[in-house]
């Protein structure tokens, strides 16, 4: 089990629950919780868009404003509007004077365990697709052109 303590908060990994120092349990969303374990992994990296649409919800497509929409919930979770910073035109990232402590790890590879799979990339098989399927057009066409031009004479 996964326990982290950020600033005043603590975050329970397991039960997807942030608990604030009145012992007031608040339930966050699956997609919010990839996206705040990315931010503690890395904690001083600026995270694109992308990576965080890619971290937060894995093999789906949404839309921007679903990243907007969670980084507005952990804020709110949080009662801090600077703990994740925006960087204009880039991403987020966590706020530097954010403190983070890991308070109870059972099992190493909670973080693991959460953490979106590897995707691989399939743009290569697409591009060696369309070239393929280029050059089966092209002989196609010399095939016909020699074939009705000569048939037919």
């Amino acid at each position: 089990m996964a326990i982290y303590h950020i600033n005043n908060k603590i975050l329970d990994i397991n039960n997807r629950v942030i608990i604030d120092g009145n012992n007031n349990s608040i339930k966050i969303s699956q997609s919010e919780l990839r996206i705040l374990i990315s931010f503690i992994s890395m904690s001083t990296k600026v995270w694109n868009k992308d990576e965080l649409l890619q971290q937060g919800w894995p093999n789906s497509i949404v839309v921007i404003n679903s990243l907007t929409v969670a980084i507005s919930n952990l804020r709110k979770v949080f009662k801090d509007a600077n703990i994740i910073i925006s960087h204009k035109g880039i991403g987020y990232s966590l706020n530097a004077d954010t403190k983070i402590s890991q308070i109870n790890t059972q099992p190493s590879d909670q973080l693991n365990e959460l953490a979106p799979p590897k995707i691989k990339t399939t743009k290569p098989l697409i591009i060696n697709a369309i070239i393929f399927i280029s050059i089966l057009f092209f002989m196609f066409s010399l095939w016909f052109y020699y074939t009705w031009n000569y048939t037919y004479v």
